[in-house]
């Protein structure tokens, strides 16, 4: 009401002006047309928060934490694939590519069928940006925020879903922990979206635009997606040896790796004194600075005789940035189709590994290839425990490192046979860098996404949706179906190896 009464008096004020000009319809137009912009975007919070007030109705808390996050990221799948297809948010936008768009935004993947800078509005650009957002902090984490928000607390039977999900078991430190996630969150991006306008001041564009952008790239970047809203992405000339811009990206793609846990501990229990990190904690930041700093090597290495005409400078920013955005982050600065197959060939390892559990990251995590290693080296040494410095890894989370390695390996081995049938005329090191990156929900892609077939888009909507919820998933049910069994049958020895 006090924005439409604004809006009345200044469409008025020529009236009670000494000097009365009669407004052109331009400017009618525009007031009518910011007024009914604040009206849908006020009617949009709205509906959505009591949406989630009522979330009891259809997020169906009583079932199972594993089976709430598939139905979440299902939901918010199929509701951004509508708002894709409207007409004021795409062009010439076929259904299949809608959802694809929708399952890789919401999966923080990247992966586009479509040029989105040629297809999707200003509109379609925005709507994609909130799809990022929430796939990056989950939809069942940022309903909770809002309740805590709006009723200043939440049920016990939410706090024991949320214990599930976040793999906590402190009842007491949930809600702090869903409000430190969604602050860090924001206050990150909105950092690194003021260094990300300041570093493209200079350049030819309005500053709303420019400032969309730059709010658009930190969000995209601090998820782990990979979207961009250039043409060719930060592959453009104006951006692949832009040092400022490739260096927030990349920071902004650390910080989003490293997972909520991580913040969590720093910010609360990291300040208590005399209190040791955690091992998970030590596996995600030990791991993440040896990831990037051997993978940003090895590619300075490999890479070298091909950019050896570069300035160093580039040749180093380069290689730790491939490093970095290997890992599920999915912006790429050089071509991915024209580096070298042994470079190509660790960023699909990379690809793999992903980064942090409880992240905007995909991948099979940090924490799951760090204890399938000491697990391998356990068993060959014949011990009987995984021992990790003076802690004892659990035999249910050994077990279930195994199983997502042994399914994740399946999944990929399997749907790469898949889309070989039908892609024949494609390089069957080009579809498993596809696989490996869709399944990773990295969204790096060696040229090949724009060509595909239907069933091919299908295949690759699975593994983004498998990738981003299914491991996790997969390990929650392993865990409620911990049971011990009352008996045991005769031993036999088999030959293998």
């Amino acid at each position: 009401m006090i924005f439409f009464l604004v809006i009345f008096i200044i469409n008025n004020f020529y009236i009670f002006s000494p000097h009365y000009t009669v407004p052109t319809s331009r400017d009618i137009f525009i007031r009518k047309h910011w007024f009914f912009v604040f009206l849908q975007f006020f009617l949009i919070i709205n509906t959505f928060i009591t949406f989630t007030r009522m979330r009891d109705k259809w997020l169906l808390v009583s079932i199972n934490p594993s089976r709430i996050l598939v139905f979440s990221f299902f939901l918010t799948i199929v509701v951004g694939g509508l708002l894709l297809k409207l007409p004021r948010a795409s062009t010439n936008l076929s259904w299949i590519d809608s959802f694809f768009l929708s399952t890789s935004a919401v999966c923080v993947t990247g992966l586009s069928t479509v040029d989105i800078t040629q297809v999707l509005t200003f509109e379609g650009q925005f709507i994609l940006m909130c799809l990022i957002q929430v796939g990056g902090l989950g939809i069942v984490t940022l309903t909770t925020f809002i309740v805590l928000f709006f009723q200043r607390g939440f049920r016990l039977k939410d706090q024991m879903m949320m214990k599930d999900m976040m793999d906590d078991e402190n009842f007491s430190k949930i809600s702090l922990a869903i409000t430190l996630i969604m602050l860090s969150t924001f206050i990150i991006e909105f950092i690194g979206s003021i260094f990300l306008y300041i570093s493209w001041s200079n350049m030819p564009m309005d500053m709303l635009e420019l400032g969309f952008y730059a709010i658009f790239h930190s969000v995209s970047a601090y998820c782990n997606a990979g979207f961009s809203t250039f043409p060719l992405g930060l592959e453009n000339r104006m951006f692949n040896s832009h040092y400022p811009t490739l260096i927030i990206v990349m920071l902004l793609i650390v910080l989003g790796g490293l997972g909520f846990y991580t913040y969590n501990y720093f910010l609360t229990g990291g300040k208590k004194k005399n209190q040791r990190m955690s091992l998970q904690v030590k596996m995600i930041v030990y791991g993440t600075i040896v990831l990037i700093f051997f993978g940003a090597l090895i590619t300075w290495i490999v890479q070298y005789s091909q950019w050896k005409d570069l300035p160093i400078g580039q040749q180093i920013v380069n290689s730790f940035f491939i490093s970095i955005t290997s890992r599920t982050a999915g912006f790429a600065n050089v071509n991915m189709g024209t580096i070298l197959y042994p470079t190509a060939t660790l960023v699909i390892l990379y690809m793999y590994i992903g980064a942090s559990p409880n992240s905007t990251a995909g991948g099979i995590k940090i924490t799951t290839v760090v204890t399938l290693l000491y697990s391998v080296f356990a068993f060959i040494r014949g011990k009987e425990r995984v021992e990790i410095g003076w802690n004892t890894i659990s035999k249910a989370v050994v077990r279930r490192s195994l199983v997502v390695f042994f399914i994740s390996i399946v999944i990929i081995f399997s749907s790469g046979f898949l889309i070989s049938i039908f892609e024949t005329d494609k390089n069957i090191f080009d579809i498993y860098f596809e696989v490996v990156s869709a399944f990773g929900t990295t969204g790096l892609s060696r040229g090949i996404t724009a060509q595909i077939r239907d069933i091919t888009k299908m295949t690759l909507i699975f593994l983004m949706f498998a990738g981003r919820v299914g491991m996790f998933t997969l390990a929650v049910a392993i865990n409620e179906g911990n049971k011990s069994e009352k008996y045991k049958f005769a031993e036999t020895n088999i030959m293998v190896g």
